[in-house]
């Protein structure tokens, strides 16, 4: 008869605490290992990003898809940039008094102030000249309530969660650079800004995260340069038939609550189409379509040499040099796809001048229906232009959208002409304004 084995065994709940352990350590020292690599990417030197510079001011929110971090105090774009508990450029907001006119400057990084100090962007010049222009016993208060990169759905969003609260007299409204755009700085899907997917909040917070990762960004970094793609190409952000939409609803929500609304005409200061002849788009269009049918073909060779032919009759349409970087890509020519598609997003800044002259029309025509007071930005740079050689944007290669702080100058004094048509009833000095407005530029 066989002697049982007297071998001790481990008990089970031994073997388990051991593995609980085993799994900790290890997630530990995955940890670890991380931060390692963390504090090593960090001593990286990346070339500046101008996006991400732009993500690390920003944070996204469920309702306005995103919006500018609260009580910043950070350098942007060569200035410092402090913000509010609401995330306004504005230092802080009390309750609003009888004695006081409340103006609130809606829009995007052009009334944040892209590029120039606080002081220097047109809601607080426009704060001043009001100031100057009232009775000793009234207030002006003008708050600037930029958001960058905002469009009018956006605007509209926040009107009723963060301005409308404030209890304005005034509220001016810029919208359109963004509205025309096809790019937004989240969830670049394609979609319209309306339509835009959402994810939880949760998941939010964790994306915020890794963008804040030095490490997270270098792997960005690494994986872009490994891949070649088409720039994606969808809906504009917001459609003409919603920008009208948009602003006949701001104008509504304002005027349910005694608030005043002011329209600005913001110039979209991009180079406008060169004059083609008409033969030369046929031809371009009919080029373009054989070269689609090749590339669908699988003939790739052949639907790049047809649409580099396209390219030389009409340079300025960016779907050319779309489809022809997408032909590049099946040719294995990925230096050449990359070009072809830079090519392609230099040209949207035609379509965008052309939607944004088209929007402001609507803008026009909206004010005229309403009856609502519209501060002409467009014309007065243009006639300013023709009778002065300073510039009025900042730069016009690298940045035609951001006004100089002259350009601030003017849009705040045609903004105070134009608001104190409006309030008369506190005035003092209205000529005196509206004289000095119309010689400098209009």
């Amino acid at each position: 008869m066989p002697l049982a084995d007297s071998t001790p065994r481990p008990r089970e709940s031994t073997i388990k605490t051991d593995s609980a352990l085993a799994k900790i350590l290890s997630i530990f020292f995955s940890f670890v290992l991380l931060g390692c690599m963390e504090i090593g990417a960090r001593f990286i030197v990346l070339p500046t990003d101008r996006l991400q510079e732009v993500l690390t001011i920003l944070r996204q929110d469920p309702v306005l898809l995103w919006r500018v971090r609260e009580r910043l105090a950070v350098p942007f774009q060569g200035r410092r940039v402090k913000t509010n508990e609401l995330g306004l450029r504005n230092p802080a907001i009390a309750a609003p008094i009888s004695s006081a006119l409340r103006v609130v400057c809606m829009g995007e990084s052009l009334t944040f102030g892209w590029g120039v100090n606080e002081e220097e962007a047109y809601p607080r010049v426009l704060e001043k000249i009001l100031q100057e222009h009232a009775p000793s016993d009234r207030r002006i208060e003008v708050i600037n309530a930029g958001q960058v990169g905002y469009s009018s759905y956006q605007g509209l969003q926040f009107f009723e969660k963060v301005i409308a609260p404030l209890a304005p007299d005034v509220v001016t409204i810029p919208f359109v650079v963004n509205d025309v755009d096809l790019f937004r700085f989240f969830r670049n899907d394609g979609r319209s800004d309306r339509e835009v997917l959402l994810p939880n909040p949760l998941l939010m917070r964790g994306e915020a995260v890794l963008r804040h990762s030095a490490l997270f960004r270098l792997m960005t970094r690494a994986v872009h340069k490994l891949t070649t793609n088409a720039p994606a190409v969808g809906a504009v952000r917001v459609s003409p038939s919603e920008y009208e939409e948009n602003l006949r609803a701001l104008v509504s929500a304002a005027r349910k609550r005694g608030i005043t609304i002011v329209f600005v005409k913001i110039p979209v200061n991009l180079p406008s189409t060169p004059a083609l002849p008409d033969k030369d788009k046929d031809q371009a269009q009919k080029l373009k379509i054989a070269g689609q049918a090749l590339y669908a073909g699988g003939d790739y060779a052949g639907a790049a040499r047809t649409l580099e032919q396209a390219a030389v009759v009409n340079p300025y349409d960016g779907t050319i040099f779309t489809d022809l970087g997408m032909a590049y890509k099946g040719k294995k020519d990925l230096a050449s796809a990359r070009r072809a598609w830079a090519r392609a997003k230099d040209c949207e800044a035609y379509r965008c001048r052309e939607r944004g002259d088209a929007y402001n029309g609507i803008m026009d025509h909206v004010a005229q229906s309403l009856g609502v007071p519209l501060a002409d930005i467009v014309s007065l740079f243009s006639h300013y232009a023709t009778q002065h050689s300073e510039r009025l944007f900042i730069d016009p290669h690298l940045d035609p959208i951001h006004p100089t702080p002259r350009g601030h100058e003017l849009i705040a004094r045609e903004l105070a002409r134009v608001v104190m048509e409006k309030h008369a009833w506190w005035l003092k000095e209205k000529t005196t304004i509206l004289h000095t407005t119309h010689s400098e530029g209009k």
